[in-house]
């Protein structure tokens, strides 16, 4: 199945309501000047499930960015946007962590 992306769900799946607390909450800061027009935010800190194949050498990786919100009438958790990105590899490889001072040369 092709699948178009971001797919978008525009209600609460438990009770069918429209409206969002932290999309609400992002509009109220967009009206005051305090959050730029076009930033999203959701429930948590966006993270992406990266879909990289380790072996393949690359210098981007698809990944899924779910967007969680809350409904304003029930209060049910739930995923309102899921969009595919392109990412750097190298933001995906950690750094080789450093031994500190005390301990080099051991």
């Amino acid at each position: 199945m092709s699948r178009q992306y971001p797919v978008i769900f525009d209600k609460c799946p438990l009770c069918g309501c429209k409206e969002r607390l932290i999309e609400e909450a992002v509009n109220e800061e967009i009206a005051k000047g305090r959050i730029n027009p076009g930033m999203e935010f959701g429930l948590e800190a966006p993270t992406a499930s990266v879909l990289w194949d380790q072996t393949k050498p690359s210098l981007q990786a698809p990944g899924i960015i779910p967007m969680k919100d809350i409904c304003a009438e029930c209060g049910f958790p739930y995923y309102r946007k899921i969009q595919k990105v392109e990412m750097p590899v190298t933001r995906l490889i950690p750094p080789k962590p450093q031994q500190p001072p005390f301990l080099r040369g051991m």
